[in-house]
């Protein structure tokens, strides 16, 4: 099956990986909401392995990627690229495209930040953000 390879080759590529001062899950959505149980819950957000977020923590809040920084995105990536991968057939639509408007290279929807690199607003910026990672 061409799921379970790929998530081997995700999981060498990212094995060591951890958040170090990056973005965690819940400061994103809390930035997307303002809701002060994600601030809460923010102090319990894994930080060491991204492979121990939960898959039903993924599932509430699909759509953190603009309110991560670079190592928040490193970190958090992995695991929705592998719960995508395990849960594209049955998940809301939504939430497996957010991860592939991160992934896809013409997409402006996550790290447009003039400070990253010097080429005008509006012009493709995501491949070099993504060689970054």
């Amino acid at each position: 099956m061409q799921e379970l390879a790929l998530i081997r080759e995700i999981d060498a590529a990212f094995a060591a990986v951890e958040l170090g001062k990056g973005v965690s899950l819940h400061m994103a959505a809390y930035d997307e909401s303002l809701d002060p149980k994600d601030l809460e819950d923010a102090e319990r957000d894994e930080r060491a392995d991204w492979r121990n977020i939960a898959a039903d923590e993924i599932a509430a809040h699909p759509d953190i990627f603009s309110s991560l920084d670079l190592e928040g995105l490193r970190f958090h990536l992995p695991a929705y690229m592998v719960w995508t991968l395990r849960n594209f057939r049955s998940a809301p639509a939504c939430a497996c495209n957010e991860v592939l408007y991160t992934l896809d290279p013409a997409s402006l929807c996550v790290l447009v930040q003039p400070e990253l690199d010097n080429r005008p607003v509006g012009t493709k910026r995501l491949p070099a953000q993504v060689n970054r990672l």
